[in-house]
């Protein structure tokens, strides 16, 4: 049997992204380790008092932002002529945002292909693209306020690095820009591209949208925190910023499941110049536990409805 020089090629390729992608998620755990660890005295004797109240309004807003995050989904599918009954949209987003565990997270895709088994694929993965460029736009234009309007001083360059990026995101989902670079995407995968794309101004009105969720999802993290520790009101938008920032990225980092480590990581270096340290590696850690179990929750529901509706 003759050699295929080109696959065995493309086998090493692979292979070598998979060990530089394990490489960078262990030096990035390994930072958030030695975070800890270099805390863990410090940690130890801190005095933290849980307070019930701020607990349960910091999981209440975690799961009120994941069912805003799926109305707005519904919204931007229906652009894409994607329409089910509530019940099994829900189902099929909560149960593909699981797959953010899996590195890589092509599962996200692979999970919304099975749910939408009556719909095309192209529009799905168009559809995902746009959900994921819209949020990250309208978290670039919250981190943006926390870092010009809020209650901590950052360098001029910083503001400017925020700003120009959440502009970047909006230009992006243009009507010049966007369907050019869906174009670029299905012909690299080598697929037809979607007929129909959403009107410039209903995208803006969904990056809009999206800063429901991400203020509600930065509210659960910052509850969670005056949960622990008596935090200033004033750096709500601050801590809000952050970490559903730290979020997006984590998201994005193909090599980390559910960001693992890039989350923490960016919040252990920012956070600290407001909070005390022992107080962001707890709630950094408490907010990964209530994140996980809510999605968990969620997930599980919407599918044991969808058994009991469909039987």
């Amino acid at each position: 049997m003759a050699n295929n020089p080109e696959g065995a090629s493309r086998v090493k390729s692979g292979k070598a992204r998979i060990w530089y992608g394990r490489a960078l998620l262990l030096l990035v755990l390994s930072f958030v380790g030695w975070v800890i660890f270099r805390h863990a005295r410090e940690l130890g004797a801190y005095t933290l008092n849980i307070s019930p109240a701020y607990l349960a309004l910091s999981i209440l807003c975690c799961a009120a932002g994941y069912l805003a995050n799926l109305a707005v989904w519904i919204r931007l599918a229906a652009a894409f002529d994607i329409r089910e009954d509530f019940v099994t949209t829900g189902r099929a987003w909560l149960l593909s945002r699981m797959g953010r565990h899996v590195p890589g997270k092509v599962t996200i895709l692979l999970v919304r292909f099975n749910q939408y088994k009556n719909h095309p694929n192209n529009a799905i993965t168009a559809a995902t693209i746009t959900e994921h460029l819209s949020s990250t736009a309208a978290s670039g234009l919250i981190v943006t306020l926390a870092v010009t309007w809020g209650s901590v001083d950052v360098p001029v360059s910083i503001q400017w690095i925020s700003g120009l990026g959440a502009l970047a995101m909006l230009v992006s989902l243009t009507p010049w820009v966007m369907p050019f670079m869906l174009r670029l995407v299905f012909r690299l995968a080598k697929k037809a591209p979607p007929e129909k794309y959403p009107p410039y101004s209903m995208v803006l009105r969904l990056v809009g949208a999206y800063g429901v969720p991400a203020l509600l999802t930065g509210a659960s993290f910052f509850f969670l925190i005056r949960t622990l520790y008596c935090v200033e009101w004033q750096h709500f938008l601050v801590v809000a910023g952050v970490y559903y920032g730290a979020m997006l990225i984590g998201m994005a980092a193909l090599f980390a499941p559910a960001g693992i480590g890039v989350r923490e990581g960016i919040i252990f270096l920012i956070l600290p110049v407001i909070i005390p340290q022992p107080v962001v590696i707890a709630a950094a850690i408490g907010m990964r536990l209530i994140d996980t179990c809510t999605e968990a929750a969620l997930g599980g529901g919407f599918w044991l409805v969808s058994k009991l509706v469909n039987k």
